[in-house]
């Protein structure tokens, strides 16, 4: 069996969060919400009132100067402006930290957003939140972060409310609150943010932040999935896999699992895509859920590495140098064992140290080799530090397992 996972299979929010940032410039302009309303209203004013500065106007009101229009209301001619001024903004803001209109200047793409979501443009207040809460442009402050996230939720923007929902379950920004994370994914849900489903389909099935509902959960999974949403198919996969919200049917989990690994996904799926590979991988390696398939392992380590997973890179490293799937290639396992080590496997870091000990796949180089071992031992292989004690020759050779 495959190594038992968390339950809730997704990226760490903090990790999700620096994705999201790391590929905003790719995302089409066609993604923009429309101005539904400000980000960070201070109170709506009453039943026959203007709205004044600072509030949105209630239902039944027209807005008042430079107030954007809330939900129900109709725009008049100068909130129109102020909803085509705030789009511009985040197209320039975006283009700025791209550096599509000459150096790259995340302070200034900061603040434009911050001018695009006093306007009431909830995208660009989701935006905004997602640069504060990592530091992009400007300090960090997470606690504000959930603040911009959670009124951009509240105003109707349904992604907001999935980012908001992670800021909760992560206690990011603030104290953990599991039942108001569901309650956001709820919200996204029924506004079809699929990715929403998918997350609230984790806590379902764990009975995470209220009661337990596999069939719910399950139903949400096949849903996402029906829809071409990357990470539903993953979830549902590794559910079928791990049998945690419904019978084990492991042959259903790897076609699912060559669905995501083998299709054509948006950019910001990458880190789910690659471990969908990865798993896909072990898999085939291992015979689970059909015939094993080393040549087809292979092939789907090397994309789980080429995708950035350092697990992945590691597998390679291990089937090119014991030519499992393939032939043997030295050079290409001390290759894909560095790339590994780079992004963090500390198992990876190890087996490079083999390599280099004895001058395999490359020069030797004793010295480098027992600083990688040094540091794969603090990182808790032991067997590195049985390298480091008694030498290379008490270490075994890199393993087929992953």
């Amino acid at each position: 069996m495959l190594t038992p996972r968390p339950a809730v299979n997704r990226p760490a929010p903090c990790r999700s969060f620096a994705l999201l940032l790391a590929l905003v410039s790719s995302l089409p302009l066609s993604m923009l919400a429309a101005c539904q309303g400000p980000p960070a209203p201070k109170s709506a004013a009453g039943p026959g009132q203007a709205a004044g500065p600072g509030q949105a106007a209630g239902p039944g009101q027209a807005a008042g100067p430079g107030q954007a229009a809330g939900p129900g209301q109709a725009a008049g001619p100068g909130q129109t402006q102020a909803v085509e001024r705030a789009k511009e903004l985040v197209e320039l803001a975006l283009a700025k930290e791209r550096g599509a209109r000459g150096a790259k200047d995340p302070s200034a793409a900061r603040k434009l957003l911050g001018q695009a979501c006093r306007l009431g443009h909830l995208e660009g207040c989701r935006q905004l939140a997602q640069r504060v809460a990592l530091g992009s442009g400007g300090a960090a402050d997470p606690a504000r972060a959930r603040r911009l996230f959670g009124r951009a939720c509240d105003l109707g923007l349904g992604a907001a409310c999935v980012d908001h929902g992670v800021m909760l379950g992560a206690g990011l920004g603030g104290p953990k609150d599991p039942a108001g994370s569901r309650a956001r994914y709820e919200r996204a849900c029924a506004r079809r943010e699929r990715k929403g489903c998918v997350y609230l389909a984790d806590l379902l099935c764990q009975g995470l932040g209220g009661p337990r509902d596999a069939p719910r959960a399950m139903a949400l999974y096949e849903e996402s999935c029906r829809h071409g949403l990357l990470q539903g198919c993953h979830d549902l996969a590794v559910t079928l896999l791990e049998g945690s919200c419904a019978a084990k049917a492991p042959s259903r989990a790897r076609a699912l699992l060559g669905r995501v690994c083998d299709g054509t996904w948006p950019e910001d799926g990458r880190e789910v895509q690659a471990e969908g590979c990865q798993t896909l991988g072990v898999m085939l390696e291992r015979g689970e859920g059909g015939l094993q398939d080393l040549p087809g392992a292979r092939l789907r380590h090397l994309r789980a590495c080429d995708l950035g997973s350092a697990v992945g890179c590691r597998s390679i490293g291990q089937l090119f140098f014991l030519g499992r799937g393939g032939a043997e290639d030295a050079t290409l396992a001390r290759k894909n064992f560095h790339k590994g080590c780079e992004l963090g496997e500390p198992k990876a870091c190890f087996q490079l140290a083999l390599l280099m000990s004895v001058g395999l796949g490359g020069p030797k180089d004793p010295a480098e080799a027992a600083l990688l071992a040094r540091r794969a031992c603090k990182q808790g292989v032991t067997a590195a530090c049985s390298f480091q004690a008694k030498g290379p020759e008490a270490a075994p050779r890199p393993s087929s397992r992953p």
